[in-house]
């Protein structure tokens, strides 16, 4: 898995700005839907309808797996006009299996920076919107600021003991992408031992989606959570006492990306539309 410099606010802006367009549509579209498991997804439909008076449907599901799911059971009835989740290649298998429309003019019509021209699909099948990565959060009220760690491995002191929340790496794909970054990155002799000594309750380390890892977070018996930095910030911009802390060790980036159902009504509108903005 490479390694990738995350983007500042101004670079996450600019690379939704365009990609957005694919939310467009004739003035005539009543609504588009939008299934999604990201956090930030709503405010940004909300700018999106504020900005073209489009109306944008969110159906926000707890986690990539369970918004593939949904996808699966539609079939060839698909209720969604766009897919927007993290990763890259889910949406090249869904591509292949036909569910995702190629519109591979689109990308050179939009204003990457060189990290996003980087991440744009050779297939047309979806857009990079942003990337994220998945660090260590901190709820303040239960961790002193002395004790807030600066690594991996200060997971493993034993003020951190059974208070270390994580999420399955089966059910969760930005988990898996994690996991699969460590070992990497750490090798696994030295990734398997950190597991071993910084997960030590069973109960919080295995949870099914980032929203239980917040809840774990604020309510439960965590107070520090391997978790994606997007999701802590949307968090803390709500007020809730979390800070996102990226290990000295270094942290992998994960595209999220955005990409048009191969049955939306909305599609031709959506190409048309591209230099409207």
């Amino acid at each position: 898995m490479s390694r990738l410099v995350l983007p500042s606010r101004r670079l996450l802006a600019s690379i939704f700005a365009g990609a957005a367009l694919m939310f467009s549509c004739s003035a005539h579209a009543e609504e588009i839907v939008v299934y999604e498991a990201l956090d930030f997804a709503g405010g940004a439909a909300k700018a999106f309808t504020a900005k073209t008076g489009i109306d944008v449907k969110i159906v926000e599901l707890e986690s990539t797996g369970e918004v593939l799911g949904k996808v699966a059971a539609e079939g060839d009835h698909p209720q969604f006009d766009v897919l927007w989740l993290e990763g890259s290649a889910i949406f090249d298998r869904l591509g292949q299996s036909g569910y995702l429309m190629a519109l591979p003019d689109l990308a050179s019509r939009t204003a990457y920076t060189d990290l996003g021209k980087k991440l744009v699909s050779p297939s047309g099948l979806y857009l990079p919107t942003n990337v994220s990565t998945t660090a260590i959060a901190v709820n303040t009220k239960k961790v002193s600021q002395q004790d807030i760690p600066t690594s991996w491995a200060d997971l493993t002191k034993p003020v951190f003991k059974n208070v270390v929340g994580a999420k399955d790496p089966n059910l969760s794909g930005p988990a898996y992408q994690w996991l699969a970054g460590l070992f990497q990155t750490m090798g696994e002799d030295k990734a398997k031992a950190l597991l071993t000594s910084a997960l030590t309750n069973k109960k919080i380390s295995g949870l099914p989606s980032g929203g239980v890892l917040n809840k774990q977070l604020l309510t439960g018996n965590a107070a520090i959570g391997v978790a994606q930095d997007s999701a802590t910030y949307s968090k803390a911009a709500g007020g809730e006492p979390l800070i996102e802390v990226y290990p000295t060790e270094g942290v992998v980036a994960t595209p999220s990306s955005i990409a048009i159902s191969a049955k939306s009504a909305h599609a031709d509108a959506a190409r048309s539309s591209w230099n409207s903005f």
